[in-house]
């Protein structure tokens, strides 16, 4: 029930409350997966100015203060997608993870950086023997948040100039290997550059994610401009690599 902007007290109350006695950081990974799998807000909460999951994930994410947690916040962020069907599995399980990384860019790159980072590391690492099961996963969780226009384009990353170019190299090939669908209609509708989710133009000016606000009509809340990168990780050119045809 707490409005974007008003959290700040509710969240310093919670940490003072349930997560500062000692080993009770843990907590902050089943949290993590109750958001994920069993909190599914309706649309008239996703379209209201509750605060959104990913903005609590995002907070949940920065008060990890031990490497461990911090890790495993991160698998329990991110497991659904490794084996992600959609057939049978909800998208809103996989929707914080993709959001968060896009809301991050720019101010906050280094988170972008890295749950991309870990999601590619689970991939290779998780189980060697099925690797192919868990990429198979990972492609399906891309299409699916692309189909279902939760983000508009996977540009809003491959085109991203302050990601690391090495990152963006890696999801480039992956996602240039894997068949991505989307309806003449959508293609339309949106251009490279955009993306959509039930959040509005905030991205443009973010504030630290304990007191984002949104500043935008109800006739902007689907359609987000993209972001000139204000953070450059590297001074070097990125690689050339054509941008994803979706």
């Amino acid at each position: 029930h707490v409005k974007l902007g008003n959290q700040k007290r509710h969240q310093a109350w919670f940490s003072k409350k349930f997560l500062f006695e000692p080993n009770r950081e843990t907590l902050i990974i089943d949290i993590v997966r109750f958001i994920c799998c069993a909190y599914h807000p309706t649309n008239e909460i996703i379209q209201s100015d509750v605060i959104p999951r990913w903005a609590v994930m995002g907070w949940l994410f920065k008060s990890c203060t031990k490497n461990y947690v911090e890790a495993n916040v991160k698998l329990a962020l991110l497991y659904d997608w490794l084996f992600f069907e959609e057939r049978v599995d909800n998208i809103m399980d996989i929707e914080p993870a993709m959001l968060l990384m896009v809301y991050s860019i720019p101010r906050y790159i280094d988170v972008t950086h890295t749950i991309l980072e870990f999601l590619f590391l689970l991939m290779d690492n998780y189980d060697v023997e099925h690797y192919h099961i868990l990429a198979k996963g990972v492609s399906s969780s891309f299409s699916v948040l692309v189909k279902r226009v939760v983000i508009c384009s996977l540009d809003v990353l491959t085109s991203c100039d302050a990601l690391s170019p090495i990152l963006k190299e890696r999801l480039g090939r992956f996602l240039s290997g894997r068949k991505f669908e989307i309806s003449k209609e959508l293609q339309q509708a949106c251009h490279p550059a955009d993306f959509v989710s039930s959040n509005s133009s905030c991205m443009e000016t973010p504030l630290p994610l304990t007191e984002w606000q949104p500043k935008c009509s109800q006739g902007d809340r689907f359609r987000i401009k993209s972001v000139e990168p204000k953070v450059m990780i590297s001074d070097d050119a990125a690689p050339s690599h054509s941008p994803l045809v979706v």
